[in-house]
């Protein structure tokens, strides 16, 4: 799949890409022709993308993750188990939240790994500021308030 990018800028003299416009471009040239998919695949990743983005509202008012997978390996068989949080076994719920915090893990070790090559590398010899991996602040920011009253509140100095 990269050499159609790669192919895409040569032929275009472009850095940045848009896949709409390259997707549209390979297949016209004729350099795209899809595999057949088996229609349990599709089905299967419809059902898991619909699972991934169904949600909750929990007894303290939180909107949570309905499903939640975890996936299996034997050898070279590959498989996912989905339990909903209200009836997820601990064990299950453990290893659950685990796998998906290594997932969250691997994309911040390959976000710093990128922002340390930018900065070494990048021909405009240009150097980003640092960014923290320290969630906490915007984790605890994002369970402020969205919406505010229409009027100040008083705030008792009445001078």
């Amino acid at each position: 799949m990269l050499y159609l990018i790669e192919l895409y800028q040569r032929e275009h003299g472009t850095d940045t890409v848009n896949l709409d416009e390259v997707a549209a471009w390979a297949i016209r040239e004729g350099h795209y022709r899809p595999e057949p998919i088996s229609p349990a695949k599709v089905l299967k990743g419809h059902l898991a993308k619909a699972m991934k983005n169904e949600h909750i509202i929990d007894d303290q008012d939180r909107e949570v993750r309905k499903w939640h997978a975890v996936r299996h390996t034997d050898g070279e068989t590959q498989w996912t188990l989905w339990a909903t949080i209200t009836d997820a076994d601990p064990g299950h719920m453990r290893m659950s939240l685990q796998q998906r915090r290594n997932y969250l893990l691997s994309g911040c070790r390959q976000h710093k790994l990128d922002f340390d090559s930018y900065n070494d590398n990048n021909k405009f010899e240009a150097t980003l500021p640092p960014v923290s991996y320290n969630f906490e602040a915007d984790i605890e920011e994002l369970t402020l308030p969205t919406e505010y009253p229409a009027e100040a509140p008083e705030d008792g100095d009445d001078e």
